[in-house]
C-alpha cells in the first residue's frame, strides 16, 4: 500500500517525500539526544549532591569533632589563664562549625535519613553538655575532675556521637553508590538507543535509496 502510493508520485514529490522523511528522522534523533542530555545533566547534579557535597559535609563534621576532642583535652591540662581563654575560643569555633555544617547538610535534603540525623542531634546535644561542664571545671582549676569527666562520661558520649555520624556517612556512601549505578545503567540505555536509531536510519536510508532509484530508473528504461 505504501509502496504503491510512493510509486504513484512524480519524481519531484518522491524526492520531497524522501527529504521530509530524512528531516523527520533527524528531528527525532535530535529530540532523543536532547532528552538524554537533559536526563544526564539531572543525574549528574544528583550525583554531585549525593556523592560529593553531602559526604564531604559529613566528613567535615567528623574532622571538626575529632579536632574539638583534642582541644578539650588540651584545655583540661593547661594552667595558664591566657592559654585557656584562647583554647575556649577554639572550642567554641569548632562547635559553631559543626552546627553550621549540620545545617548545611540539612539544606541538601535529608529525606529517608531523618532518624539518623535526629540521633546525631541528640548525641551531640548530650556531648555538648559534658563539654561545657568539663570546660567549667577546668577554668575553675579543678583539672583532675575535668579530666575524669572527659575520660569517663565524655568518652561514652563522644563515641555515641561519632557512631551516629558514621552511620550517616555509611548511609551516604550507599546512596552515592546507588546514584553511580543509576548513571551507569542510564548510560548503557543511551548507548543502546543511539546505536539502534543509527542502525535503523542506515537501513531506512538504504531502503529509501533503493526504492527511489528504482522509481526513477525503471521508467527511463521503458522509454
Amino acid at each position: 500500500m505504501i509502496r504503491e502510493s510512493f510509486n504513484s508520485l512524480n519524481i519531484s514529490n518522491k524526492l520531497a517525500a524522501v527529504f521530509l522523511l530524512l528531516l523527520f528522522m533527524m528531528g527525532a534523533g535530535g529530540s532523543v539526544g536532547l532528552y538524554n542530555g537533559t536526563q544526564i545533566d539531572k543525574v549528574t547534579d544528583k550525583l554531585y549532591i549525593d556523592a560529593f557535597k553531602r559526604t564531604q559535609t559529613l566528613s567535615g563534621i567528623e574532622k571538626d569533632l575529632l579536632g574539638q576532642r583534642q582541644v578539650l583535652f588540651l584545655l583540661s591540662i593547661l594552667t595558664e589563664t591566657d592559654s585557656k581563654s584562647y583554647i575556649e575560643g577554639s572550642l567554641q569555633k569548632y562547635k559553631d562549625d559543626i552546627v553550621r555544617q549540620i545545617s548545611e547538610y540539612r539544606s541538601y535534603g535529608a529525606k529517608g535519613q531523618d532518624h539518623l540525623l535526629h540521633e546525631l542531634d541528640y548525641a551531640l546535644s548530650d556531648y555538648w553538655k559534658v563539654q561545657d561542664e568539663a570546660v567549667l571545671l577546668s577554668v575553675s582549676g579543678k583539672r583532675a575532675r575535668a579530666i575524669a569527666l572527659i575520660r569517663g562520661d565524655g568518652d561514652i558520649r563522644f563515641v555515641t556521637a561519632m557512631n551516629s555520624l558514621k552511620n550517616l556517612i555509611n548511609n551516604e556512601t550507599n546512596r552515592a553508590y546507588s546514584a553511580y549505578n543509576t548513571i551507569k545503567s542510564f548510560a548503557g540505555i543511551i548507548i543502546i538507543a543511539t546505536l539502534s536509531l543509527t542502525v535503523a536510519a542506515i537501513f531506512l536510508g538504504a531502503g529509501l535509496w533503493y526504492v527511489l532509484t528504482r522509481s526513477i530508473v525503471t521508467p527511463i528504461r521503458t522509454i
